[in-house]
C-alpha cells in the first residue's frame, strides 16, 4: 500500500532519486543519440525521459503499459540499438531494464514493498554470470565483448523481476499474452505472406519487420525464410493460444483461437526452421500424451498444413541438415562449431573460459558451459528444472479447474522452450534472449498467481 511520504520518508531522497533519473535520461540521450537523432537513438532518449515520468507520476498503471509495450517491440526482431559493434541492445531488453530500476526507484521513495523471489539457481547463475565476465575480458583482452554476451544471458533477472511485480493475477497474465498473441499473429500473416505472395509480403516485411528476412547470405533451401526470432516466437505463442483454445467455453472464442492456430502452424512450417519443427514436435507430442482426445484434430491440422508447402521443399529443407545434397549455409560449419565449443568445454571444465571465448555456436548448453563451466551449465539447468517442475505441480494442482488447461500449456510450452536452447543463441543474439525471457518469466509467474496457487 503506498504510504504519505511527508509523514513516512525523507523528501530530500525523492528527489535525489528523480535528479538521478534525470542524469540517466541525459546521458543515455546525449551517449547514445549524438548529434545525429535517428529512430532508434530516438527510442532510447524517449525510454530515458519515460523514466522520469514514471518517478513522477508513481502509478503501476504506466509501469504495465511500458511492459506491453516491451512485448509489442518483438515485433521488430532483428531491430536493435548498437553501442559498439559488439555491444547490441534490443528494444525489449532496455525496457526491462528501466522498469526495474524504475520499481527500485518508486520502492526507495514510496516505502513500497517490492516481490524478489528469484529461483535460487538463477541467483547463482546472475553470479557465475559476473565472473564469467571478469574470466572472458581477461582471457580475450575485450571487455566490451564479453559484457555483450553475459548481459544477454544476466537479462534473465530483471526479466523475471518485473514480471513478478506488475503481474499478480490471471488476468493480468492473460492480457499480457493477448497482445503477445497479437505479435505473433501479425509476424505470422507477413510471414505467411512471404511464402504464398512475395510481391505483397516482402516489402510489408522491409517496411515493418525486417526481422523476417534473411539477413546477409543466409539462406534456407526452399524457403524465403526469415529470421530466428519470428519462429522462436510463433512457436511458443502457439502452445499458449493452444492453452486458451482449450480453456474458452464460447463457442465464437473457439473459432478465434483456431483460426490464430492455424495462421501460427502454417507460418511455422513456411519459416523454414528446422529447430522450430522439432521443438514443434516434442511439444505438440507431450500434449498428446496429456491431452489423447486431441490427437486426431492435431494430426489432421499438422497433415493440412505440409500439404500446403510448395511440393518438396519440406522434405527437402528436413534432411538438409544430415544429406549434403541438400546443405545450404545454415547448415555450413555447425558441427565444426559445436564440436569445437565441445572440446574447449572438456578442456576448461571447471571455470570455462568466460564469456566472448566463443561466436555463435548454434547451440545455448554449450555456449553456457564453454562461458561459465560445468558449474554454470549445471546452474542453468537447474533453473530450468526448477520451473519444469512447478509447472508439473502447477498442473497437477490444477488440472481439475478452469486454469488446468492454461497450466498443461505452459507445461508443453516449456519444453519447446528447453528443445529450442539446443539450436537457438541468445548468448550472442540479444533480442533472440529477450524473447526466450520473456515466456520463461511468465512460465515460471503464472504458478506465483494469486489465482493460481489460492
Amino acid at each position: 500500500m503506498r504510504r504519505n511520504l511527508e509523514v513516512n520518508f525523507q523528501p530530500n531522497l525523492k528527489w535525489l532519486v528523480i535528479l538521478g533519473a534525470g542524469l540517466v535520461a541525459v546521458g543515455l540521450g546525449a551517449g547514445i543519440a549524438g548529434f545525429a537523432l535517428q529512430v532508434r537513438e530516438m527510442f532510447i532518449l524517449v525510454l530515458g525521459s519515460v523514466f522520469v515520468v514514471a518517478v513522477l507520476i508513481p502509478r503501476e498503471s504506466i509501469l504495465r503499459i511500458g511492459l506491453g509495450i516491451g512485448i509489442l517491440t518483438f515485433a521488430f526482431g532483428w531491430r536493435t540499438l548498437a553501442l559498439t559493434p559488439d555491444l547490441v541492445l534490443a528494444p525489449f531488453e532496455v525496457l526491462i531494464w528501466g522498469l526495474a530500476f524504475i520499481l527500485v526507484a518508486r520502492a526507495i521513495v514510496h516505502q513500497e514493498r517490492l516481490v524478489v523471489a528469484l529461483p535460487y539457481p538463477l541467483i547463482l547463475l546472475g553470479g557465475a554470470c559476473v565472473i564469467g565476465t571478469v574470466l572472458g575480458a581477461t582471457n580475450q583482452g575485450d571487455w566490451v565483448k564479453s559484457v555483450a554476451y553475459a548481459k544477454n544471458v544476466l537479462l534473465l533477472v530483471p526479466c523475471f523481476f518485473v514480471i513478478q511485480n506488475l503481474v499478480p493475477n490471471f488476468e493480468t497474465w492473460r492480457r499480457f499474452m493477448y497482445v503477445a498473441i497479437a505479435v505473433g499473429v501479425y509476424l505470422s500473416l507477413v510471414g505467411l505472406l512471404l511464402v504464398y505472395f512475395p510481391i505483397v509480403g516482402k516489402p510489408i516485411a522491409e517496411l515493418l519487420s525486417a526481422n523476417l528476412l534473411q539477413t546477409g547470405e543466409f539462406t534456407r533451401i526452399g524457403f524465403p525464410g526469415w529470421g530466428p526470432i519470428a519462429a522462436w516466437f510463433m512457436i511458443l505463442i502457439l502452445a499458449i493460444v493452444l492453452g486458451f483454445w482449450d480453456m474458452s467455453r464460447n463457442r465464437v472464442e473457439k473459432i478465434m483461437f483456431a483460426l490464430i492456430l492455424g495462421i501460427l502452424g502454417g507460418a511455422i512450417l513456411g519459416s523454414g526452421q528446422r529447430g522450430a519443427w522439432i521443438a514443434a514436435i516434442a511439444g505438440l507430442g507431450l500434449y498428446i500424451c496429456l491431452n489423447p482426445r486431441r490427437i486426431i484434430l492435431l494430426i489432421a491440422a499438422l497433415g493440412g498444413m505440409v500439404l500446403s508447402l510448395p511440393e518438396g521443399s519440406f522434405t527437402e529443407r528436413l534432411i538438409s541438415a544430415i544429406d549434403p545434397r541438400y546443405f545450404d549455409n545454415s547448415a555450413a560449419d555447425r558441427y565444426d562449431r559445436a564440436g569445437n565449443a565441445l572440446s574447449q568445454l572438456l578442456a576448461n571444465p571447471i571455470s570455462g573460459l568466460g564469456f566472448g571465448a566463443l561466436t555463435y555456436v548454434h547451440n545455448d548448453y554449450l555456449e553456457i558451459g564453454v562461458a561459465l563451466g560445468l558449474g554454470g551449465l549445471a546452474l542453468f539447468v537447474a533453473a530450468l528444472v526448477e520451473t519444469g517442475w512447478r509447472l508439473v505441480r502447477t498442473w497437477q494442482n490444477t488440472r481439475q479447474r478452469d486454469l488446468g488447461p492454461m497450466a498443461r500449456a505452459l507445461l508443453v510450452m516449456f519444453v519447446m522452450l528447453v528443445v529450442e536452447f539446443n539450436g537457438a543463441g541468445f548468448v550472442t543474439l540479444s533480442f533472440l534472449a529477450s524473447t526466450l525471457w520473456f515466456f520463461w518469466a511468465m512460465a515460471h509467474q503464472f504458478t506465483r498467481l494469486e489465482d493460481v496457487s489460492a
